[in-house]
């Protein structure tokens, strides 16, 4: 093992910070925000890349919608600068796991799937665990996700058109056998709290 710089340290720490306060990510590429008016009608869409090679837009609100436009206008330059941090975190020897990899953990955060009572393990949580600890070592690389739990998980979906296991107006949602356990899964190689933005 060898110890990064504070300064390196430092970066990771905010890039997580802001990471885990951000709500919602956005899956794929930053993407950027376009106007089309064919139908007489103008509307704005996000033009992104969900895979490599693969060109989607998302709907945005119409034109004049001031709040909504705001709000993702907001979110792309988040992730633009996110997308910058984690390239250079990259140089820097952090572990940062690949872009298929990364678009799962993505849709795991937005579906509130880890706050039910599922932890990362494997060698994606010992990725985690460096750059948490601030050391470089080598790590294999795999394309799979692994996640375990104390207890069975069951995820209940309380609206059917729900796309989130988190209900409205809840910090977060646990089934009952979770909320009953008391302490997490234990596992050598468990994610620390907060893991995901860069691993």
């Amino acid at each position: 093992y060898r110890s990064k710089e504070l300064a390196y340290r430092t970066q990771y720490a905010e890039l997580k910070e802001r990471a885990d306060s951000a709500g919602t990510l956005l899956p794929g590429t930053p993407g950027t925000l376009v106007q089309r008016s064919g139908t007489g009608r103008a509307y704005w869409y996000r033009v992104f890349y969900p895979v490599p090679g693969k060109k989607s837009e998302q709907f945005v609100c119409k034109d004049g919608d001031i709040e909504p436009l705001g709000d993702a206008r907001r979110h792309v330059e988040f992730a633009q600068w996110a997308s910058t941090q984690v390239k250079t975190l990259r140089k820097l020897e952090f572990q940062v796991a690949d872009k298929g990899v990364a678009s799962v953990m993505v849709e795991l955060h937005n579906k509130h799937i880890l706050d039910a009572g599922l932890t990362l393990v494997g060698t994606l949580a010992y990725m985690c665990w460096l750059n948490e600890l601030g050391v470089t070592a080598v790590s294999a690389r795999t394309q799979d996700i692994d996640l375990a739990a104390r207890q069975h998980v069951k995820l209940v979906h309380p609206n059917p058109s729900s796309r989130s296991c988190k209900p409205p107006n809840s910090a977060s949602f646990r089934c009952p056998a979770c909320r009953a356990a008391s302490h997490p899964p234990r596992s050598n190689s468990r994610a620390p709290p907060g893991c995901g933005s860069t691993c």
